[in-house]
């Protein structure tokens, strides 16, 4: 199985659609950093996986790599959507086509089918790790991963995995027997509970039984209290219980009320008190005596008002009266009259006029200043009275806001009580109080003993019913006990089984690397990573759990003595080694993207010639190079041929566009003899 085409439409940079047909014996894509060289070769690995491998971190801050899968530049994509071809040994196409918003076209048992032989499943992942060669993962998956984890990546590709029956039925079944036997802990400590808890029943019945007192005694008094006349023992049990719940409340809510009774008692005292009743008469005489007072009070100051009001206008008037004799004065006489009225008069009578008449403005001015000290005296005695009206008011309010609590805690007692003893009780006194909630408890205890005896005549019955409840959860805890041991005993078998199916599995994995080391060495050797070292050995080590490490020179590991130009370069040997010995794979394209990065160019043709043997091998090759001399030298050393045709092709990016094809350029297959003339 080849691939036939991929064809990409919105997918991360190709905005538009863009179709690839694939040649059957190579391809070469080149181009330069940013034109769409990996993303083609991602375009498969999503097809069949629905994710890119490649990322180590699939999240970054508030974003994830799903986030990126497709177009996000200027413009509207066409669509969104990768679709994969793939040619069959019959020469039938099957379609694989994953889209943004409805997924895969195929189930991924399907697509696991697709790419695996009959017999063999492996993940469409794990077939991407081992079919796709990335330069970011090519020390990655060789030379970073633990010796266990590349134990398990070449025991993944080889394809040595425990037979169907027991790989699969050995863990399925250790798992269910596991959860099994924590189910029956579980219910073993749940019975085990029930089991203590009867145990502690069966005491408390016992020793109920053996302080059981008159029977008969027990059921006249309660039926003489309660009023029941119930002949079976649980139902005048039942109604003993019930009175005596309320009785408790009762006597509960006797004991809420009581501060409300002791605040009328005490209030009631105050009250009777003769110094209280003095007080309240004379502060009700002086109430009064300061009314009165302070009502006169306010008619002499409306009389001060009007006296001020009336001197007032006469000061007004002599204002007037005071212009004409400045006037007067002033003037004198004129010709022997007054100049005011025209009237003669001689000069002692004029003066004697103007005198008078000063005089009597003096008067007006006098009576003024009296009438309002008259008014500023009566509204200070009035403010006095007013104030001390005030004040008894205050003393008699308070001396009847006792009166008003009074009222208001007989209220709240008398309702409390009726509540508890019906409407026809008045309130009563403390004495009352107490007698009652002496007799109440006294008769709550005694109902409380004859409850005890007819509780302890049912402690035999009891004590029967428990005895045998006991018995069964006895039983049923060695049941279970025996059970969990059982379980236990085939766990331990079970996990025994696995690990000699392990063991016998990591032999498997031996025999394979054994037929696979030659490849190893030869691939190693024309890589040439170390100009010293020109081999390289494997060793596997560990039981159950298997460990793989490689060795070169005298048992060096290369890890911690390679370059990274020589650790890439091994690391490619490696990878190479493990994705041409996958017996289980349809898939028959080795995909390589930039796999030269951080190598020199001796290894680089090194690594040409080796292609170049693996699609002479009747492999597919797809290989993106960013140096364009290395793709003329890929497209030259592949060996295009006629019914393996290869192609070259040159990717663009245009901001607007995205990328797209520059060139396609098909391969001329070459002649397979020339004639030489001289």
């Amino acid at each position: 199985m080849r691939l036939a085409y991929v064809e990409m439409t919105g997918f991360r940079c190709f905005r538009k659609r863009t179709r690839i047909d694939l040649p059957h014996g190579f391809l070469v894509i080149t181009g330069r950093n940013g034109t769409g060289k990996s993303t083609l070769i991602d375009a498969v690995e999503f097809a069949l996986t629905g994710t890119i491998g490649k990322y180590r971190a699939e999240t970054g801050g508030k974003e994830s790599i799903q986030d990126y899968f497709w177009w996000r530049g200027t413009g509207d994509a066409e669509g969104y959507s990768v679709t994969v071809g793939f040619l069959m040994e019959d020469g039938t196409t099957v379609e694989l086509k994953r889209t943004r918003d409805q997924g895969a076209s195929l189930s991924d048992a399907s697509i696991t089918e697709l790419l695996c032989t009959p017999g063999f499943r492996d993940s469409a992942v794990n077939v991407c790790r081992s079919s796709i060669i990335r330069d970011e993962l090519i020390t990655a998956l060789s030379w970073d991963q633990t010796d266990t984890a590349r134990f398990e990546f070449v025991r993944s590709a080889l394809g040595a995995r425990p037979p169907v029956e027991a790989g699969v039925t050995i863990p399925d079944a250790l798992q269910i027997a596991q959860k099994a036997l924590s189910d029956i802990d579980r219910e073993a400590e749940v019975a085990g509970a029930r089991l203590r808890a009867s145990l502690a029943d069966l005491s408390e019945a016992t020793a109920l039984a053996q302080r059981a007192a008159d029977l008969q005694d027990a059921v006249a008094a309660l039926q003489a209290v309660v009023g029941s006349q119930a002949i079976e023992v649980s139902q005048l049990l039942a109604a003993g219980r019930r009175y005596i719940a309320e009785r408790r409340m009762a006597l509960q809510a006797i004991h809420a009320i009581e501060s409300d009774f002791a605040t009328v008692h005490e209030l009631r005292q105050q009250m009777q008190d003769a110094q209280y009743v003095e007080r309240v008469r004379a502060t009700t005489e002086r109430v009064t005596t300061l009314k009165r007072a302070h009502e006169e009070a306010l008619q002499a100051v409306t009389a001060a008002e009007e006296r001020v009001a009336v001197e007032e206008r006469r000061s007004e008037e002599a204002a007037s009266l005071a212009s004409l004799v400045e006037a007067g004065e002033r003037f004198g006489l004129q010709d022997g009259k007054c100049p005011l009225c025209g009237i003669r008069q001689d000069e002692a009578h004029y003066g004697d006029s103007l005198q008078s008449l000063r005089q009597r403005l003096t008067e007006i001015s006098v009576s003024l200043l009296g009438a309002r000290g008259e008014l500023t005296n009566r509204r200070r005695e009035e403010d006095t009275r007013r104030r001390e009206l005030v004040s008894a008011q205050s003393e008699h309010q308070q001396l009847m806001e006792l009166q008003q609590k009074l009222q208001d805690a007989e209220t709240r007692a008398l309702s409390a009580w009726r509540r508890i003893w019906g409407s026809g009780r008045q309130l009563p006194g403390a004495d009352e109080i107490e007698r009652q909630v002496v007799s109440e408890e006294d008769q709550v205890s005694r109902l409380e003993r004859q409850v005890f005896v007819l509780e302890a005549s049912q402690a035999i019955d009891r004590i029967a019913r428990l005895e045998q409840t006991i018995a069964t959860a006895r039983e049923e805890v060695e049941k279970l006990n025996a059970r969990a041991g059982r379980l236990k005993a085939a766990v331990a078998d079970m996990k025994e089984a696995e690990r000699a199916i392990k063991r016998a599995n990591g032999e498997v994995v031996d025999e394979r690397l054994a037929s696979i080391s030659p490849l190893l060495s030869e691939l190693y050797y024309r890589l040439r990573p170390h100009r010293d070292w020109r081999t390289i050995d494997y060793r596997i080590r560990g039981d159950v759990r298997r460990f793989l490490s490689l060795r070169v020179g005298d048992d060096l590991n290369p890890q911690f003595m390679f370059s990274s130009g020589e650790r890439r370069a091994a690391g490619l040997a490696f990878l190479l080694a493990v994705s041409l010995s996958r017996p289980w794979c349809r898939w028959r394209t080795l995909i390589l993207d930039d796999p030269v990065q951080h190598v020199d160019d001796f290894r680089a043709l090194h690594l040409v010639e080796v292609l170049s043997a693996i699609r002479r091998d009747g492999r597919q090759i797809i290989c993106a190079a960013e140096d364009s001399e290395l793709g003329e030298l890929m497209c030259r050393r592949l060996r295009s041929t006629i019914e393996s045709p290869g192609a070259r092709l040159d990717l663009e990016f245009d901001g607007e566009v995205g990328s797209h094809i520059e060139k396609w350029s098909p391969i001329s297959p070459l002649p397979e003899a020339a004639v030489l003339t001289g």
